[in-house]
């Protein structure tokens, strides 16, 4: 049937639970490139002492993340690292669309289109213009 109850459920999820996802991912994203620009000023042995200060601070999770490390390393680490360099990739593609997208004035009002969006509105925009900006979906 059209409104099965599990079609109601996953219209009402993707309605009302995706979109504050996406802007909790946002606000990571945020995050990570702070840290980044950070990790890129600092020399690596200022990074590696303040890694090894945080392991210290986390009692048992020391060991633990210790462990999973090792874990990564041994068990496709070098794999993981290739994975990580084309959702670079491809992120980079979304990151620079969207750059583009940004500077785009449909109406010629002198006013960027994103910048008249409601929020919601700006969400879908810029999920779609992300969807578009991806060459290679199967990669990811």
């Amino acid at each position: 049937p059209d409104d099965s109850p599990i079609k109601q459920g996953f219209r009402c999820f993707l309605k009302w639970g995706v979109k504050p996802l996406i802007i909790i991912a946002m606000a990571y994203i945020w995050v990570g490139k702070q840290l980044y620009k950070v990790y890129k000023i600092l020399p690596m042995n200022i990074i590696n002492i303040i890694f090894g200060i945080g392991l210290c601070f986390f009692g048992g999770v020391y060991f633990t993340s210790i462990a999973a490390i090792e874990a990564a390393r041994q068990f496709g680490g070098a794999d993981m690292w290739e994975h990580l360099r084309i959702c670079w990739e491809e992120g980079s593609q979304v990151a620079a669309a969207s750059v583009e997208d940004d500077k785009v004035d449909a109406n010629k009002n002198n006013i960027p289109d994103v910048e008249e969006m409601s929020t919601n509105e700006l969400i879908n925009h810029k999920a779609m213009v992300a969807l578009k900006a991806v060459k290679d979906p199967h990669r990811l």
